[in-house]
């Protein structure tokens, strides 16, 4: 269950709550479909329901540094209760980006040390 961050307090106008999602596949790619669908209903396994308690705000098609800039730069606008990441190598720029949106990532590159993130993980 996604749970916001000590001190952190729900909208006061929307008992909504939001997850960024920042992913290199294009929207009728089948990877991105199949991980969609997947992702969907493990949510709805713990009681988070698509337009009733939770929305998701995607960002696909993400696969170079000027469109990962971009996208995180809306994301974090966008005021997210968490943001899914599915690409390793903007963790960093994530990270620099907010400090108060918890980031999850489903696939980090294995050389964790060139990422700078060993401290974060």
């Amino acid at each position: 269950m996604v749970q916001r961050p000590p001190g952190r307090s729900r909208r006061a106008r929307s008992s909504v709550s939001r997850v960024g999602v920042l992913t290199p596949l294009a929207q009728g790619d089948p990877e991105f479909h199949a991980r969609d669908v997947a992702f969907q209903q493990g949510l709805e396994k713990l009681g988070w329901m698509i337009g009733r308690n939770v929305r998701i705000d995607y960002r696909r098609g993400i696969n170079d540094v000027e469109k990962a800039n971009v996208a995180i730069a809306e994301l974090v606008a966008a005021a997210p209760d968490v943001i899914l990441g599915s690409i390793g190598r903007v963790v960093a720029t994530l990270q620099q980006a907010t400090q108060t949106v918890p980031i999850v990532f489903t696939m980090i590159m294995k050389d964790r040390d060139k990422l700078e993130v060993r401290e974060f993980l």
